[in-house]
């Protein structure tokens, strides 16, 4: 049995913004999750071989609905749904696969 916890995995970084933006839109984010309560883990990554940061946050009651409204509020594409067996798919903002 595998009791590992299912958690989302996004960014609000935009390769048409500067690096500063980018990163204060992050810092934001940031700043949301722990008003919010919502622990995350913070990852370097790659998306279309451009750096960015991304965050990790467990999927708990809200917690998806809260990721989807940021992925529409910062015109993000997608965020990656790992579920307790390790399985991943990517989700649009508005929920779909």
């Amino acid at each position: 049995m595998n009791i590992r916890q299912p958690f989302l995995v996004f960014s609000v970084f935009k390769t048409t913004h500067h690096d500063e933006d980018n990163e204060r839109n992050h810092m934001r984010v940031m700043e949301l999750l722990d008003l919010e309560k919502i622990p995350y883990i913070q990852a370097s990554g790659a998306y279309r071989g451009i750096l960015e940061l991304s965050l990790l946050v467990p999927l708990s009651i809200g917690t998806e609905a809260l990721v989807r409204k940021l992925m529409a509020d910062f015109k993000q594409e997608c965020y990656l749904y790992v579920d307790a067996n390790s399985q991943c798919a990517l989700h649009k903002p508005d929920g779909s696969w």
